[in-house]
């Protein structure tokens, strides 16, 4: 989720995470896209790129800090 703050392509992600693939990558982005967490965007070259949803950027600032470190609670 982190990685997304700013619009990143696939490969950079890739890179970036580790994965060993595209595959991998899109394996562990499946569930965030499909909870409105991630947004995919097409571009007119075909590339794919990942950002937080409206949802996610629309959180309070604490909550955002609080779920991107893993902290139980949100208060």
């Amino acid at each position: 989720m982190r990685e997304c703050e700013q619009p990143q392509n696939k490969n950079d992600l890739v890179s970036k995470l580790g994965f060993a693939s595209v595959q991998a990558l899109d394996y562990h982005l499946s569930p965030l896209r499909e909870a409105d967490l991630i947004h995919q965007r097409t571009d007119d070259f075909g590339i794919q790129t990942f950002e937080w949803s409206k949802l996610f950027r629309g959180l309070a600032k604490k909550t955002v800090k609080g779920l991107l470190d893993g902290s139980k609670t949100t208060k």
